[in-house]
């Protein structure tokens, strides 16, 4: 229960952050438009999020469908295989993209791409060999 109270905390922070952000942008006119985008979607998730968590809290039949399922294994095995593969496409589609950026002769974009490709590529070895010395 203590981790819900937490959540409720958080997800009713980003919500006060999301509501800052677009007041400032859009009605006050401090900030770049950009960060009314930003802050609306915070708005939207975070109360999403709230009302969720309020659900969870008073419905006890929701709650024990959402305990199970996110305890159960096929869908924890689910979760890491769409991980794993949106993780391996990106690798592939960054190195294609940056390759053929730099074919075409833009260059500056294609090392930004490639270094966040090697970005990536590090903190998954470097988690790698985290994971397998302690398993």
């Amino acid at each position: 229960m203590k981790n819900i109270e937490n959540r409720k905390i958080w997800y009713t922070a980003l919500l006060v952050v999301g509501a800052t952000l677009y007041i400032l942008a859009e009605l006050m006119e401090l900030i770049d438009s950009f960060w009314s985008g930003m802050g609306l979607g915070f708005v939207v998730i975070s109360g999403l999020r709230l009302v969720q968590i309020a659900r969870y809290k008073n419905n006890d039949e929701y709650a024990k469908k959402i305990t199970v399922a996110n305890n159960d294994e096929r869908n924890q095995f689910l979760a890491n295989k769409a991980r794993s593969t949106a993780f391996y496409n990106s690798i592939l589609l960054e190195a294609i993209v940056g390759i053929v950026l730099h074919i075409i002769g833009k260059a500056e974009i294609a090392q930004v791409i490639l270094t966040v490709l090697c970005g990536q590529l590090i903190i998954y070895w470097v988690t790698y060999v985290f994971l397998k010395s302690k398993y």
